[in-house]
């Protein structure tokens, strides 16, 4: 995701979408969407994001209490955008042969539609997922 109210870039895994595009949008008082969403099962997306975040650490937004706290949030100063993640989570899905999917560009950015859910997908994949 990109951030509206700041334009950092996001990411992070949720088994329900729709709660979590409200939780930002509480979190921040502005309209909020996600950009890309994949989807797959809970163990292959946790793959991917654990490799992400290893291979992208130094490129995270700490904030410094006592210990350094690492976010789900890329540095602005990095340069990175959320294409870049998407370009790497991409690649990555191909070299480890994961059968994760990338909802299709029709429904997205995601703000919010109820029917992009799991139940929904499951019973209709091509309609809400690329091939």
């Amino acid at each position: 995701m990109v951030l509206t109210h700041n334009g950092k870039v996001g990411f992070g895994i949720t088994g329900n979408v729709h709660n979590r595009i409200f939780d930002y949008i509480a979190g921040s008082a502005e309209l909020q969407s996600f950009k890309y969403l994949y989807y797959g099962t809970k163990a292959d997306i946790t793959d991917i994001e654990k490799k992400l975040k290893s291979e992208w650490k130094r490129h995270m937004w700490k904030v410094f209490k006592g210990n350094k706290w690492t976010l789900e949030i890329l540095d602005k100063d990095s340069g990175l955008t959320a294409e870049d993640i998407q370009e790497w989570v991409n690649k990555k899905i191909v070299e480890l042969k994961l059968p994760v999917r990338i909802v299709k560009d029709e429904w997205l950015p995601y703000q919010g539609d109820k029917r992009v859910k799991k139940k929904y997908i499951d019973l209709s994949p091509d309609m809400y997922l690329e091939a």
